[in-house]
């Protein structure tokens, strides 16, 4: 990952890649990670590569107590 994260949420995406949102750099809940990042286990044997944060997210951090989860529509 490209940041150090816990409480953190991973969903499973199609295609062996995983969505990893939200969490916490310390465990003081002090630094909030607002950036997704999705894991491929199809590029080079797997690798971390970061994504642009929607609105809702780059707002309101999303650490213990959170869920996430991927609906037959797609949406996450």
């Amino acid at each position: 990952m490209n940041f150090p994260r816990r409480d953190h949420n991973l969903v499973m995406l199609p295609g062996m890649r995983a969505l990893a949102i939200g969490g916490q750099k310390t465990s003081d809940y002090s630094q909030p990670v607002m950036q997704p990042e999705v894991f491929d286990l199809n590029f080079l044997g797997g690798s971390w590569a970061l994504l642009d944060a929607p609105l809702d997210l780059s707002f309101h951090p999303r650490m213990y107590h959170s869920v996430a989860l991927i609906i037959p529509s797609g949406q996450i």
